[in-house]
């Protein structure tokens, strides 16, 4: 988006401020600056000329005879388009410096001297339009200097389109001149309008909406008594500083007042327009020739502007041919509406024809931009030297205001996300600079949003910090960590054991992990030909009827994988950690962990036993690893389903609960198998298991400090047992850890039984220090002591 500096200067004093300095202010509270070109074309010696006489000079062009006034006339030949006679534009005479510094020759062209030529904005230098020369409005003087009717600079800030996406309010330059003026504390000055409470008299305008939704408002007015003219030379240059171009007044005005509202406009010819309609179209495949001359197809998901039954005009996007405003048009309906956002994006990015108004209306604009951005081009046409005549009231449908928002925030809410104390008359200072209505009561902030800011924009109570905080300057921001209490991490032990069993199965196993839908499939229980019984919990909105039943076992699901996938391997090991659900009571449910395993292999019958025989160690393994000890085995007696027959599968106890069965496919259920296929499987309840996947370690340190030990033989009465001897031992070890900081143990081991004699290690040492030779001697001694005290001796 480009701005002009001289139009926001229309709105706030910022005549004492660098541009410079503008644009850094812009970047870091409102929206990124992307570069700043400067706008200064070259005026000396060209100044305004009447066409007044015109001859033809074939394909080569023509000759103009242009008046410069005091009966000055000079001949130029020109090619433009819109060259006609009778037109006001702007002369070049030979020898003026262009922008681009080229010089104006006096040249001899197809027999004719051209003494200067006729410029196109390209050639003076304020846009890259070079289409045809330009028009100028008629109540100028010729041979007018241009130095006096435009300004002599001008500075394009160019800025960051994706910078403002959530801001429609910024896509006009008076939303930019209302950010300025709070950032720099200036006063803002108020767009002229037009009063449309002098219309009340006149007759509504037809208009109706069929979808609210898509187009929540519209108004729109009907004028009459305009006379075709170019629109005057200051609006012109703001249109090219803008990157537009100049087409009529009506048109240039619709186009001004977007540039400085926000709001998108279209002028219909008055004349083909007899009433609204704003409704999608009722079919796909209808062809819509746009503005632009291009047939383009449409579909029953466009909305669209209808005149009577016959459509005029791609909502948001773009007019149609037939009903376009053009040089002879004097009366024309004026709209301004408010769509939603989603069906103009699709509409404009399906047709690819992303113009300046879609790209706004995709922004979610306020509705209020509607009535405003009317009342702006009526005084704006008035100012421009017309007369209008209004043929009707201004007429709406739909809501061309919204509703007031208000948000209640706590005083010290700002300053805690802002992180820094933001005091309450500097709040209020900022969001009353801003538009926003601020009252403080009761430790509360209640502030109202400004209309001017969409409902998308400002909502919670974070878009108020955020607007405060931009104001109070990012840069004032210390970054700080915040306080924060460090707590030790709590493990889930549930999913501890769940890892630990599936590294075991994925890695030690070999078994493949799949993760299947909580629900089973009716059809492919058929197959199985199990008829569950249930109750079962079911779905409200299921996929489809056949799939409402929440599982009650892993197994089914993992056997339809196996049918899915035995065609491309011969052997197929799968598993699953999931959860089952039954109903409980009227209207709870009970929901267990199970773990579930599948072995397939193709082969003979013989491999069955020895695939049922895996599935069981596999079940015994995965016990063990969660600790769980004395399980034992039952032969199932009864038929449960079509995969788990009696005799042909087992049911796992601990303390009479039963915790998980393992067995193998047999009988009809095979049919929905190819022949060759065995399969063996094992289910766990996991939530009935009472072990643990990590049990406690108690863990004694050794001393940081060198160890001494001491062999020892004691001389012991034969008669005596080795038991006596370890206890009394046992008793000296504890007597000395009691009464000393020494730490000792021994180890045993009975040299020659025959002769009484018994050797023993002692292990000695401390957690405080290194022992030395004084802390041996003075525990032999103790222990000479404590042998003598129990008539034990020390073998020589």
């Amino acid at each position: 988006m480009k701005l002009s500096l001289n139009w926001l200067k229309q709105y706030v004093d910022l005549d004492d401020l660098e541009v410079k300095q503008i644009a850094n202010e812009l970047t870091m509270k409102t929206a990124e600056v992307e570069e700043i070109h400067h706008l200064a074309p070259r005026m000396d010696g060209i100044v305004v000329a009447k066409v007044e006489k015109i001859t033809s000079l074939g394909d080569s062009g023509n000759l103009a005879s242009v008046h410069l006034g005091s009966d000055e006339e000079r001949l130029t030949v020109c090619a433009a388009p819109n060259l006609r006679p009778g037109m006001f534009s702007i002369f070049a005479p030979s020898g003026t410096i262009l922008t681009d510094g080229s010089k104006v020759e006096e040249t001899v062209r197809h027999g004719h001297t051209s003494q200067g030529i006729l410029l196109s904005p390209f050639e003076l230098g304020i846009s890259q339009y070079h289409d045809g020369i330009m028009d100028l409005p008629a109540d100028l003087l010729p041979g007018t200097p241009l130095s006096r009717l435009l300004p002599g600079e001008d500075y394009i800030i160019e800025l960051d389109n994706k910078s403002i996406t959530h801001r429609p309010d910024l896509w006009g330059h008076y939303g930019f001149a209302r950010e300025l003026a709070a950032i720099f504390e200036r006063p803002l000055k108020n767009l002229v309008l037009w009063d449309l409470n002098t219309s009340q008299h006149l007759p509504l305008y037809p208009l109706q909406i069929d979808n609210m939704e898509l187009c929540p408002g519209y108004a729109c007015i009907a004028l009459d008594n305009l006379t075709p003219s170019p629109s005057p030379l200051s609006v012109q240059w703001r249109l090219y500083a803008a990157g537009m171009r100049s087409i009529n007044l009506l048109v240039d005005l619709t186009n001004y007042v977007m540039l400085e509202t926000g709001q998108p406009m279209h002028a219909f010819d008055g004349d083909y327009i007899t009433s609204v309609r704003v409704a999608p179209l009722a079919r796909d495949g209808a062809e819509f020739t746009t503005l632009d001359g291009m047939k383009r197809k449409m579909l029953a998901s466009d909305l669209m502007i209808w005149n009577q039954q016959e459509p005029v005009g791609v909502a948001g996007v773009m007019g149609g041919l037939h009903s376009e405003v053009t040089s002879d048009t004097g009366r024309i309906l004026l709209e301004a509406a408010n769509f939603q956002p989603m069906t103009i994006r699709r509409t404009a990015v399906r047709l690819n024809l992303r113009t300046d108004a879609s790209i706004r209306f995709e922004k979610d604009l306020p509705k209020s931009f509607t009535t405003l951005s009317i009342a702006r081009f009526l005084r704006l046409c008035a100012e421009a030297g017309q007369t209008p005549v209004l043929r009707s009231r201004l007429t709406c449908a739909g809501a061309v205001t919204d509703p007031e928002t208000v948000i209640s925030i706590p005083s010290d809410y700002i300053s805690r996300y802002v992180g820094e104390n933001v005091s309450g008359p500097l709040i209020k200072k900022i969001l009353t600079s801003l538009g926003f209505t601020c009252q403080e009561e009761n430790e509360m902030f209640r502030v109202s949003v400004p209309p001017h800011r969409s409902r998308r924009d400002i909502s919670i109570k974070q878009d108020i910090v955020e607007e405060v905080a931009r104001f109070y300057g990012y840069d004032n921001i210390i970054p700080r960590l915040p306080d924060a209490a460090i707590t030790s991490y709590t493990f889930n032990e549930e999913h501890r054991a769940e890892h630990k069993l599936r590294r075991f199965l994925s890695q030690a196993q070999g078994l493949c992990e799949v993760h299947g839908y909580s629900w089973y499939d009716d059809r492919w229980l058929t197959e199985l030909d199990c008829n569950l019984s249930g109750p079962f919990l079911t779905l409200q909105n299921p996929t489809s009827p056949d799939k409402s039943k929440l599982r009650q076992s892993l197994i089914p699901g993992l056997l339809q994988c196996i049918r899915q996938n035995y065609d491309k391997r011969q052997e197929i090991k799968l598993y699953e950690l999931g959860h089952c659900y039954w109903p409980e009571n009227d209207d709870g449910s009970r929901e267990r962990t199970f773990l579930a395993a599948v072995l397939f292999q193709a082969g003979d019958a013989e491999i069955t036993e020895e695939l049922f025989r895996t599935a069981k160690a596999i079940f015994e393994d995965c016990l063990r690893i969660l600790n769980v000890p004395d399980f034992n085995y039952q032969i199932m007696d009864t038929t449960l389903n079509s995969w788990a027959l009696a005799a042909s599968a087992l049911t796992v106890h601990r303390a009479e609960i039963n915790i998980g069965s393992a067995g193998y496919l047999t009988g009809p259920i095979l049919k929905a198998f190819k022949k060759n296929a065995n399969i063996a499987w094992l289910e766990m309840d996991l939530t009935a298991l009472t072990g643990t996947a990590f049990p406690e370690i108690n863990y004694k340190p050794q001393s940081d400090f060198p160890i001494s030990w001491l062999d020892i033989s004691i001389m012991f009465p034969k008669a005596a047992s080795f038991k006596m001897l370890e206890t009394r031992l046992d008793n000296f070890r504890h007597e000395l850890v009691m009464s000393r900081e020494f730490i000792s143990f021994y180890e045993g081991k009975n040299l020659d039984g025959d002769m009484r004699s018994y050797t023993f290690r002692y292990v000695i040492g401390s957690f405080q220090r290194t022992l030395t030779t004084k802390d041996i001697e003075e525990f032999r001694t103790l222990l000479l002591k404590y042998l003598h005290k129990n008539k034990l001796e020390l073998r020589a």
